[in-house]
């Protein structure tokens, strides 16, 4: 999670690192919890699979990242406001996320597979990735513009914080 999310940081913008990170979270508390409550037996390789779930999940984000980017770099505007960063992220909200369900769907399929074909024992493994990625799929559909937009507007208020200031001492 934290190497996706140090990717994103650098690849594509510090707001994308942090909403990726906002949502992948999330999923590894919860998988672990969900482990821990119903006292299936577990051993430290399970939490390997909970790991490789996230990362995959957190790969699905991709496609968002790269909508938003090319949608940026066509706008026929400087994006500089907020307003701007919002419409765009919503319209490749709405152009990419087919593309994220569709590999969610295919990757979760290709875990079954994988467990059909596994030792008994190694089930767990694939069961906590399969719930870790498919949770990460849900966050990433649901709350994964919001917050990056959350994040967005913060830092649109920071910079606006620290122009004014910065014409204040011209003054």
């Amino acid at each position: 999670t934290l190497i996706a999310s140090v990717y994103y940081f650098f690849r594509y913008k510090f707001s994308y690192g942090l909403a990726s990170l906002a949502t992948a979270l999330p999923p590894v508390v919860v998988t672990v919890a969900i482990l821990a409550i119903s006292r299936i037996p577990t051993s430290p390789i399970v939490l390997m699979g909970v790991a490789a779930g996230v990362f995959v999940g957190v790969l699905f984000q991709i496609p968002l990242f790269s909508r938003i980017k090319k949608l940026t770099r066509e706008s026929k505007v400087k994006v500089t406001t907020y307003e701007q960063r919002e419409e765009i992220a919503l319209r490749a909200n709405h152009d990419a996320l087919h593309i994220v369900v569709k590999l969610g769907i295919a990757s979760s399929v290709v875990v079954i597979i994988a467990a059909c074909f596994a030792p008994v024992g190694l089930l767990t493994v694939f069961a906590g990735m399969l719930i870790t990625m498919l949770l990460v799929l849900l966050l990433t559909c649901f709350l994964f513009t919001p917050v990056y937009l959350k994040i967005e507007k913060q830092f649109a208020q920071i910079s606006k914080k620290r122009s004014a200031k910065k014409k204040e001492k011209r003054v």
